[in-house]
């Protein structure tokens, strides 16, 4: 429950305050990773675990991980409500949605194991 009990994240999740944030955050994040360098990204990440204890983390990220392991790689176009345009217009951001590592990324990893390479100390 979100609210503090009064409704469900489900209904929280259909308003437009929630849609608006969401794509804002999306469009935030691609703009912070492609603008700076993993110094200032990757900290500002973290950030947004902030008040979080490690046990809270753990289980955010192993229910997305339940929830997203099915689900096929795709692309889809985020855009903020019309009706929530506020000083920074409607805003619009595309997005990979998947929680799996793509084909090439395996391969990579087949290849330093079946030739056994060392990168950084560490033997694939």
């Amino acid at each position: 429950m979100g609210l503090n009990g009064s409704q469900s994240l489900d209904t929280i999740h259909s308003t437009d305050y929630f849609k608006d944030f969401k794509v804002k955050l999306y469009f935030l994040y691609k703009a912070i990773g492609d603008t700076y360098s993993t110094d200032v990204s990757y900290p500002w990440v973290l950030y947004l675990f902030s008040n979080m204890s490690i046990e809270e983390v753990q289980q955010l990220t192993e229910t997305s991980n339940d929830l997203n392991l099915g689900a096929g790689i795709s692309e889809v176009k985020l855009t903020s409500p019309q009706s929530l345009h506020g000083d920074a217009g409607v805003v619009s951001v595309d997005r990979v949605m998947c929680k799996r590592s793509l084909f090439f990324i395996n391969n990579l990893f087949v290849n330093l194991f079946l030739h056994v390479i060392t990168i950084l100390g560490i033997i694939w």
